[in-house]
C-alpha cells in the first residue's frame, strides 16, 4: 500500500483533501495541512497565489 507521507514533519496523510502539494515539475513536495499553512501564508503575502474554494 502506497502512503503518502509529509516531507516536513513524516506524518501519514490520510485523507487527500488535507494534503498540499507544492513544487513545480519533477521537485514536489507533500506536506500536511499543519505544515503546509506556513508555506501557504508566505506566499500569500507576497501575492505569489490565491486560494479559491475547489470543494465538490
Amino acid at each position: 500500500m502506497y502512503a503518502i507521507k509529509c516531507d516536513i514533519c513524516k506524518d501519514v496523510i490520510g485523507d487527500e483533501r488535507k494534503k498540499i502539494m507544492v513544487g513545480f515539475g519533477w521537485d514536489r513536495f507533500d506536506l500536511c495541512a499543519a505544515c503546509g499553512w506556513e508555506v501557504v501564508d508566505f506566499l500569500q503575502d507576497k501575492k505569489l497565489v490565491k486560494l479559491e474554494d475547489v470543494s465538490c
